[in-house]
């Protein structure tokens, strides 16, 4: 197998167009590594075309700010499938190349794992860019194929038939051919060859993906006349195999595990496809998007693209060696296919102002939907958009000059439960020739893959454009194991293990496959990078061992190794960690707001802390700073998130910060008003009393886990005290609502009340309206999330509905009562 790369081939000469097909997409990916490529050797007319999962999932990436401007993002969606290709097409004014590999436009697809990449030209290939010509015609025409735009698949097989073209005269044979599916299965295209060739002596299939009963397999060394199998299995996989080797020993054919003969350092996760067959006097090969799958191999459910290579017997692409049958079967979920109840839109502005798109549906769409453009800052315009029956939609767009020149564009239509989202692409952007000198922004300096000072910046960089991949990651609890009684002297390997091992999918979360792996590898190989995410995780949030208490250390000041504050030196790293810091900050604050559930904004809370945290205590050394953000998140988390049924990691940190906020809590600081403040937003966030038994189980104890230990220098400190007496303090909210429950049950008011005192706001007030019993009330709760008078619905003005808000209590200057707010 290879080792070249698609960047390795965009790097080799100069482009003009560019086409890439794909199944999972990371736009974090594509900006920062092939787009600047693309830019850098001129190419100006880009198209990425990709599964409506992977469009789906590309939405999570607000910071994307090229996408509509510099290329055009289109979704494919299938009824019964999924839109499954990873080709690219690059012309230029030197040659066309065509790539057909099984890596997915993802960091996965292109290094982290092992994929199979073929790179053809058409003076070696021509039939390969006919036969990729007729694969674009061919989906003009496939029933339900739904497309927004196929502007490209015509433009493209033309430039494909062209380059075929000046290249016709080299033979046939020998040459490589592509097989796809549009209108039949690959299995028959396959068989088809090794009928006329013989019939198949032996079958070798390497897949990452099978059925659970292995009846591809099965079907295709039946339909190759093959006497025996083998299959191939990835390196880095020992004891277990998504191939059900178990049940295929009745199948009463000689079957063996093999492994391609790689380097023994090579461990990346194996996502090739491979089938290669053993004819009488050749060897056919297929490479590309094909799973030994029935969805992908035995029907025309998906789309998908290979190359077909017959070749002598003495071929070899790759040495198979024979390994041990593993013993575990583990079979790999896989997502239903197919676009079932969802939609989709995609969108664009023309010249002219008029919003124009095309909403994608199973169902009948037309109607008037509640259409909403977003700007990638949280500002939005909102739209009535009617959409007819074929799901197009074009309405002239008001103040338009506002989105001219807005990165990062989405819109989303809404219509009862249903709700469709999408990106804008801005057209007349797109048709302007691209300005060399034009600024490399932010979003292609994501992530830094070389160890240098700068890596601290890299991982703020990273997470602050794809957090959304990892949110699973980050929302689950945090399980400490016992302490080792063996101390460690080695302060990068701490005796606290965080249990972070268990990486499942959470149902209510966006996949994390969104960038780093295909769809469908939800299993195995989607899991095994969540745990190196999961081992960063453990890093941020484990602390080793001091080497010195550091209590005597001023605020905002650590310790070095020598136990002495950092001196003067070369700042520039520090004021860019400070930039990239801020930059974090600023787009954790948007996906917080942004996030479309509550478990997306709880993880995402989650990110924001760990990671903040982590960079302000060991990174830049900053206790003061550390301290103010964990009071500033701590409110923020209590005001967006909501209290979960279980234990999870944003509960650790809520109920640990408010343990914190009261140790760190200057010594002339009233404890009492503190304490009220933070059980005030601990209510918020339980939605009413806080049970203390389960937040004193939520607090992070270990001094060696999360941030207590820095936080504090060093000292040791109980936090369950300082919890517990949050906990016990009466808060304004809880005496309203004692107040009013007698008052509605007709008893009078105790007058020993705290909130009739005469320097508490509205205090004489609030006691004579409650000691009104059977008259007219002049005192009622607050029902509606609107700043409005309980009594006479009046909308209050700016003071009195700050006095609600603030006060709990304000009073109409309309009807002259008064309103009581007891939501926490």
């Amino acid at each position: 197998m290879s080792t070249i790369t698609p960047d390795d081939v965009i790097a080799s000469r100069p482009w003009e167009q560019a086409l890439f097909t794909t199944y999972a997409l990371s736009l974090t990916f594509f900006e920062s590594i092939l787009l600047r490529r693309l830019r850098e050797k001129g190419c100006r007319d880009i198209w990425v075309v990709t599964d409506a999962e992977g469009y789906r999932a590309s939405l999570m990436e607000r910071r994307s700010s090229r996408v509509g401007q510099e290329y055009r993002l289109i979704p494919v969606a299938l009824p019964r499938g999924v839109f499954h290709p990873k080709c690219t097409y690059l012309a230029g004014p030197e040659g066309d190349l065509l790539l057909v590999g099984s890596g997915n436009l993802t960091f996965g697809g292109h290094g982290r794992n092992l994929e199979v990449l073929e790179v053809l030209e058409p003076a070696s290939a021509p039939a390969a860019f006919d036969d990729f010509a007729r694969f674009l015609e061919a989906l003009r025409t496939r029933d339900g194929f739904m497309v927004p735009d196929l502007s490209w698949a015509s433009t493209f097989a033309a430039q494909a038939r062209s380059a075929a073209r000046s290249f016709a005269d080299r033979p046939i044979e020998g040459q490589p051919r592509l097989i796809h599916t549009v209108g039949r299965p690959a299995i028959d295209q396959i068989a088809e060859t090794c009928a006329t060739n013989g019939g198949g002596r032996q079958t070798f299939v390497l897949s990452p993906f099978h059925d659970p009963d292995g009846a591809a397999v099965r079907k295709l060394a039946e339909k190759t006349g093959s006497s025996t199998i083998a299959v191939g299995l990835s390196a880095a996989e020992h004891s277990s195999s998504p191939f059900p080797f178990a049940k295929a020993k009745s199948w009463n054919k000689p079957l063996r595990a093999v492994r391609p003969d790689l380097s023994d350092e090579d461990e990346r996760g194996l996502h090739a496809k491979w089938i290669e067959v053993e004819l009488p006097e050749a060897k056919l090969t297929v490479t590309g998007s094909i799973n030994a799958t029935t969805q992908s191999l035995c029907t025309i459910n998906n789309v998908e693209v290979g190359v077909l290579r017959l070749e002598p017997k003495v071929t070899t692409h790759v040495r198979w060696k024979n390994v041990a049958i593993p013993k575990d079967f583990a079979e790999r979920p896989v997502r239903t296919p197919g676009l079932g109840q969802s939609c989709l839109v995609h969108a664009a502005i023309l010249g002219d102002g008029m919003l124009v798109g095309r909403l994608l549906a199973m169902f009948d769409p037309s109607g008037t939907w509640h259409g909403r453009l977003v700007l990638a800052g949280g500002d939005q315009v909102e739209l009535a958009i009617a959409v007819d029956s074929t799901g197009d939609f074009r309405i002239p767009l008001p103040h338009a000059e506002r989105f001219a020149f807005a990165s990062a564009l989405q819109i989303e239509l809404s219509l009862g439960e249903r709700t469709a989202r999408g990106w804008v692409q801005l057209d007349e952007i797109l048709r302007m020739p691209r300005l060399h000198r034009l600024s490399v922004t932010s979003l292609l300096r994501l992530i830094n893959r070389e160890e240098t000072e700068e890596d601290d910046v890299a991982l703020l960089e990273y997470f602050a454009m794809s957090s959304s991949k990892h949110l699973a990651t980050f929302n689950r609890r945090i399980k400490v194991t016992d302490r080792s009684t063996q101390g460690s002297a080695n302060d990068e390997a701490p005796d606290v293990v965080v249990d972070l091992d268990e990486i499942a999918p959470d149902p209510d979360l966006p996949s994390s496959n969104n960038g780093f792996l295909p769809a469908s590898s939800s299993g195995n190989e989607e899991a095994a990078f969540e745990r190196v995410l999961a081992q960063l995780r453990r890093r941020l949030i484990s602390q080793p061992t001091q080497r010195g208490s550091l209590g005597e250390q001023a605020p905002g000041a650590l310790a070095d190794d020598d136990g002495d504050p950092e001196g003067d030196g070369d700042d520039a790293p520090r004021r860019r960690a400070e930039s990239a810091l801020e930059y974090f900050d600023e787009q954790m604050q948007g996906l917080v707001s942004g996030a479309d559930s509550e478990a997306a904004r709880r993880a995402a809370l989650v990110i924001w802390f760990e990671v903040s945290m982590h960079m302000l205590l060991r990174r830049l050394k900053d206790r003061a700073r550390a301290a103010a953000f964990l009071r500033h998140w701590f409110h923020l988390a209590c005001a967006y998130a909501r209290l979960a049924e279980g234990i999870g990691a944003l509960e650790q940190h809520v109920f640990t910060a408010a343990a914190l906020v009261s140790l760190l809590a200057a010594v002339d600081v009233d404890l009492r008003a503190l304490h009220a403040n933070l059980y005030e937003a601990l209510e918020r966030f339980a939605g009413g009393d806080v049970d203390q038994a389960r937040a004193v189980s939520a607090l992070l104890t270990d001094q060696h886990v999360g941030f207590t230990s820095l936080l504090l220098g060093g000292q040791v400190a109980d936090l369950k005290p300082r919890l517990l007496a949050i906990l016990e303090t009466r808060t304004r909210r809880r005496d309203l609502q004692d107040v009013m429950d007698a008052y509605r049950a007709g008893r009078m008011p105790d007058a020993s009340s705290p909130l009739f005192s005469k320097d508490q706001p509205y205090g004489p007030q609030l006691r004579a309206a409650l000691s009104r019993l059977g008259m007219k009330p002049t005192i009622r709760e607050q029902r509606t999330e609107e700043p409005v008078c309980a009594h006479c619905f009046v909308e209050l003005n700016t003071r009195v509905a700050q006095d609600l808000e603030a006060y709990r209590v304000a009073q109409c200057t309309s009807c002259r009562r008064l309103t009581v707010r007891l939501k926490p």
